[in-house]
């Protein structure tokens, strides 16, 4: 009677391969500039910025002003907060006028992001606007459909409600803030390709 052999080293290297794989990317987010790029003609930076909107490979771009000092803008989508990224020249070098923008200088052109505050005023309005309607709502509907129900309804409703939204409102601004940073690490690394 012939034995198979059962020792087959592909499973047991195809088994550890694969959590490696399903591992979640976290990147850590600086508190600073998301990136730079180094001598950098930046007219034609931001021609190429245009040219990238156009084709809808650069998303929410704004052209920059000299007000702003920024060369142009562009969305980098969070979840569920999205940021702009806004890129900036440094006008100490080589480039001249504001921010090197008005004789085309090469320079090194930062890019700083904020959050775009519509995303966390929506936030903020449906957890009032909800909380506060909610508590009378339950405590009227308690009382209708219990007649023996006399507890006060705000002293538990509104720990409920209101004591996770600091919690979540710092998840979602961490999450958002790691996925738009994800996000505008590609259109960054495009940028410098286009470069060259």
């Amino acid at each position: 009677m012939h034995t198979p052999n059962v020792a087959t080293p592909s499973a047991p290297q195809e088994s550890v391969a694969a959590p490696s794989k399903m591992t979640t990317v976290t990147s850590t987010v600086p508190s600073g500039a998301w990136g730079e790029l180094d001598c950098v003609d930046v007219g034609v930076l931001a021609q190429q910025a245009r040219a990238f909107s156009k084709t809808g490979k650069l998303p929410g771009y704004r052209a920059g002003s000299s007000s702003t000092g920024d060369l142009f803008s562009f969305h980098g989508f969070g979840e569920p907060w999205d940021h702009e990224v806004r890129a900036i020249a440094d006008s100490g070098l080589g480039g001249s006028g504001s921010g090197g923008q008005s004789q085309g200088g090469r320079c090194r052109v930062r890019f700083v992001a904020r959050v775009l505050r519509k995303g966390p005023m929506i936030f903020a309005a449906i957890s009032v606007f909800s909380i506060w309607p909610g508590a009378w709502l339950t405590d009227s509907m308690l009382k209708a459909y219990f007649p023996s129900y006399s507890w006060n309804t705000y002293l538990w409703y509104l720990p409920l409600t209101v004591l996770p939204l600091p919690w979540m409102a710092w998840r979602m601004w961490t999450r958002s803030r790691a996925a738009a940073y994800s996000h505008a690490q590609d259109k960054i690394a495009m940028l410098r390709e286009a470069k060259g």
